[in-house]
């Protein structure tokens, strides 16, 4: 029997296995050193690991995105680059900016 690889023109997460990160589950002892990308602790240096790995990274806007998107990895973890908190207040920015245009647009269209 021939088996057939799956499609990945139709997963929408074949972009990771293009990432710096790929494969590196299955590479390195996360229980010995701890994963970089979901360290213990939330203080900014702890994600300096993970964030270097994310360094030149060819798919690193698409990974922020899945991490703004999925409300786990907003709430854990290092996507595109960015810790937790920093994508947390890029979020709540990115919503007031909306909100502040949404203000305007309403007022332009009542006047």
């Amino acid at each position: 029997m021939i088996q057939q690889t799956p499609d990945k023109s139709n997963d929408p997460n074949a972009w990771m296995d293009q990432a710096a990160c790929a494969g590196m589950a299955k590479a390195g002892d996360f229980r010995k050193n701890g994963d970089p990308f979901y360290p213990i602790s939330s203080a900014p240096f702890a994600a300096k690991p993970g964030k270097k790995i994310c360094e030149g990274c060819p798919v690193i806007s698409i990974c922020f995105e899945h991490g703004q998107s999925n409300p786990n990895s907003r709430q854990y973890g290092t996507f595109g680059g960015l810790s937790q908190e920093e994508r947390r207040t890029r979020h709540k920015l990115q919503q007031r900016v909306e909100s502040t245009e949404r203000r305007r647009r309403r007022k332009q269209e009542s006047s």
